[in-house]
């Protein structure tokens, strides 16, 4: 909370989340939003206050999201990071629309489109890909689907089945356009890759006491699904 209230002060922003999670076992070891508000006085603050950002509020999440495309693609054998492709030098004419790169790129390969950070590399990785298997790796990266998080006002983020994608969709989708997340299951898919592939369902509570402080509940860490290998995991990495 220290860091985000410095981070308010710095960049002014309308608000500001973080969350940590230990990728093996799916702990989420802290979770802040700014601003806040006192629980003591939860009507002197504005309904604004009173969400936990983390979890209820979503984005496009732009280029963090190039992990779903690329791993997915690496998993299926679609591409190799050696793998070279023509980044257009910025422009890129795709059904109908001109995407954009922040560099003049040309051939990357696919370890220097994630390295680099290339819209258009992502976007030509998708539409190699292929609609279907893009939208079920979005699906098992855990993206349009609450968590389970059990805490209230959890939302599911947007994901558009296939046969509502526009023409241009596969190209904007890998770049993180086109699809909205909350900050927390962007987190867990990063943190999938970090875990070997394997997505965690993310968990909040460790244990329960009782009034004599013996515990009567233990939690242990859960498997939502292996996403993809722990090969192109390490690849992704």
């Amino acid at each position: 909370e220290s860091e985000l209230a410095n981070a308010m002060r710095e960049h002014t922003p309308i608000s500001a989340s973080a969350v940590m999670v230990r990728p093996r076992t799916g702990e989420i070891l802290a979770m802040a939003t700014l601003p806040n508000f006192d629980p003591n006085r939860p009507g002197a603050f504005s309904m604004d206050a009173l969400r936990n950002r983390v979890i209820c509020d979503i984005a496009e999440p732009g280029s963090t999201f190039k992990i779903v495309v690329v791993s997915g693609a690496l998993n299926d054998n679609v591409v190799k990071l050696s793998d070279s492709f023509h980044c257009e030098n910025g422009r890129f004419l795709y059904g109908g629309r001109i995407l954009h790169d922040h560099e003049s790129y040309g051939p990357l390969t696919v370890e220097g489109i994630i390295t680099k950070s290339s819209n258009i590399g992502a976007a030509k990785i998708g539409i190699k890909m292929g609609a279907d298997q893009l939208y079920d790796y979005i699906r098992n990266f855990g993206f349009g689907t609450r968590t389970g998080l059990p805490l209230g006002g959890e939302v599911g983020g947007i994901v558009h089945p296939v046969k509502d994608w526009s023409k241009v969709s596969i190209a904007q989708i890998p770049m993180g356009h086109g699809i909205a997340a909350t900050p927390l299951q962007m987190v867990m898919a990063m943190s999938a890759i970090a875990n070997d592939g394997r997505l965690m369902r993310p968990m909040l509570i460790d244990h329960l006491e009782d009034e004599k402080g013996k515990a009567v509940a233990k939690y242990q860490p859960q498997v939502v699904r292996e996403v993809v290998s722990s090969t192109a995991a390490r690849e992704m990495v």
